[in-house]
C-alpha cells in the first residue's frame, strides 16, 4: 500500500503549499511500451494536462465518474443541514491525536457564537433567526464566574460518537496540557454533573504556534486586551448581587480568528477540514481515516464563484481518463496536522480495507521528487455511492442529529 519512505532524500521536507494546478504534469512525450499498455490514453492526457496548465486551469476537466457530479456529493457538503465537525488545521498540528482533536474541536464549537451560520460552522444544532452575535452556546458558570459547559461524559460521548472511556481519557489528557479545566458540579444548578472550561491563554498560544498571528500573541499578555476586559468586568460587577460571566476565551478576538469568524472572501483567517458524520460512520467511527478521507475528497469538490459559476474540481491531474491528486503522506500531514505515520496508516485502511480510495504511483515532479514515483489518489466513487446510500447509515446519522439537536 503506502510504504514508509526508506530514503528520506527522496522527498525533502518542505513547508510549502503543494498545488495540483501549477506543477506536476508529465514532462516527456516518450512513453514506454509498458506505460502505453497500462494507460492507452497517455498522449491524450499529456496534451490536455499541458493545455490546462498553460491556460491557468480555467476550464472544466472531463473525466469518468467525477465525484462532484455524484448524487451523493451534496450529502457531504458543509452547506447542507447534515451534521459534522469542522477541525481547524492549527488544532491538528497542535494536538496530533485524532480522537483528542475531534473532541476539542467539538468543545470549541460549544464555546462559539450561537448565531454562526457559515460554511465552516457545524450543522448539529438548529439556529433560529434573531440570535445575537454575543450569545454563546455554553452558558453555565462555575464558582469563579468562568464560562462553562455543563455536560456529562455519556452525553459528550454521544455527541462526538466515541466511547465513554475514550472521551474520559482524552478529556483528562487535554486537562493535563492545560487547554481545558474539568470540575464536578455537585450543586446540580446546571445540566449535567461535569463543568468544562476553556483556557484562553493556552489555546491562544497553541493557535499562535502554528499561525504566528500577532493578535493571539498580544491578547493575553499582562496589559493586553484580555486584561482590560477583566478590569472593566470587575468594575461593572462591584455593586451587583449576582455577577455576570467573566470574560474568557469566548470574548477574545483570538477565538474569532482561530475559528475563522473574521475571515473575508478568499482570505480565511484559519483553514481547516470539514469532517461530515457520514464519512465518520462509513469509516467505522475511526477519527483519523475519516479526517484524511474528508481532506482528499475536498480536492475533488467543486469550486464555485460568488456568482454560482462552477469552475470544476480542484484536482486536475488526468490519467486513465480519471482525475487524480498527487499527495504523499507527508503532504497530507502538512495539510491536516496529523502525524505522518497516522496519515499513512489511515491511507492503507482507506485503500486496502475499505476500498474508499484508489491508489497508484506515477512520476509527478522529476526535479522535486528526484524522479521517484509519487502517490496518486482518487475517490472510489461507486463504493462511496453505495455506502452513502445505505439505509443503516442514514438511520444512525439521524440518531446523531437528534442527539445534537436535543442534547438535554
Amino acid at each position: 500500500m503506502i510504504p514508509k519512505t526508506k530514503n528520506k532524500r527522496q522527498v525533502a521536507p518542505r513547508k510549502i503549499s503543494y498545488s495540483n494546478e501549477i506543477h506536476g504534469f508529465p514532462e516527456s512525450d516518450n512513453f514506454s511500451t509498458e506505460e502505453l499498455k497500462s494507460n492507452p490514453f497517455a498522449h491524450e492526457d499529456l496534451i490536455e494536462s499541458r493545455s490546462l496548465a498553460h491556460e491557468g486551469r480555467k476550464g472544466l476537466v472531463p473525466s469518468k465518474n467525477p465525484w462532484h457530479e455524484s448524487p451523493q456529493y451534496r450529502l457531504l457538503s458543509p452547506e447542507e443541514p447534515n451534521t459534522g465537525i469542522w477541525i481547524p488545521r492549527w488544532l491538528g498540528h497542535g494536538i496530533g491525536n485524532a480522537n483528542r482533536t475531534r473532541i476539542l474541536a467539538w468543545l470549541l464549537w460549544w464555546f462559539d457564537e450561537e448565531s454562526t451560520r457559515s460554511r465552516f460552522a457545524d450543522r448539529g444544532v438548529e439556529r433560529f433567526p434573531g440570535y445575537g452575535r454575543e450569545l454563546c452556546r455554553a452558558r453555565a458558570k462555575n464558582a469563579n464566574h468562568d464560562r462553562c459547559l455543563g455536560t456529562t461524559y455519556t452525553r459528550l460521548a454521544q455527541e462526538v460518537n466515541l466511547s465513554k472511556t475514550t472521551v474520559k481519557g482524552q478529556l483528562q489528557a487535554l486537562a493535563e496540557r492545560g487547554l481545558i479545566q474539568i470540575s464536578r458540579n455537585d450543586s446540580r444548578q446546571h445540566d449535567g454533573d461535569l463543568l468544562i472550561t476553556m483556557c484562553g491563554p493556552q489555546l491562544a498560544d497553541l493557535y499562535y504556534q502554528f499561525s504566528k498571528d500577532k493578535i493571539a500573541k498580544d491578547e493575553f499578555e499582562e496589559n493586553g486586551p484580555h486584561a482590560q476586559r477583566l478590569s472593566r468586568w470587575e468594575n461593572d460587577v462591584k455593586d451587583l448581587c449576582k455577577a455576570r460571566i467573566k470574560p474568557g476565551w469566548f470574548e477574545s478576538n483570538t477565538r474569532r480568528r482561530a475559528l475563522n469568524r473574521d475571515s473575508q472572501a478568499n482570505f480565511p483567517t484559519s483553514k481547516g477540514t470539514w469532517v461530515p458524520d457520514y464519512l465518520f460512520l462509513i469509516c467505522d467511527k475511526k477519527s483519523a481515516p475519516a479526517w484524511v478521507l474528508s481532506q482528499v475528497l475536498w480536492w475533488f469538490s467543486d469550486r464555485v464563484t460568488r456568482d454560482a459559476i462552477s469552475l470544476g474540481p480542484r484536482a486536475c491531474i488526468k490519467r486513465h481518463r480519471h482525475l487524480w491528486i498527487a499527495k504523499s503522506s507527508r503532504q497530507l500531514n502538512q495539510e491536516i496536522g496529523l502525524p505522518e505515520s497516522t496519515v499513512r496508516t489511515s491511507l492503507n485502511y482507506l485503500i486496502g480495507e475499505r476500498q474508499l480510495l484508489t491508489f497508484d504511483k506515477w512520476i509527478y515532479d522529476r526535479k522535486r521528487d528526484r524522479s521517484q514515483p509519487m502517490t496518486h489518489l482518487r475517490p472510489n466513487v461507486p463504493v462511496l455511492e453505495q455506502l452513502l446510500s445505505n439505509s443503516d447509515i442514514h438511520d444512525e446519522l439521524l440518531d446523531m442529529e437528534m442527539t445534537r439537536l436535543y442534547p438535554y
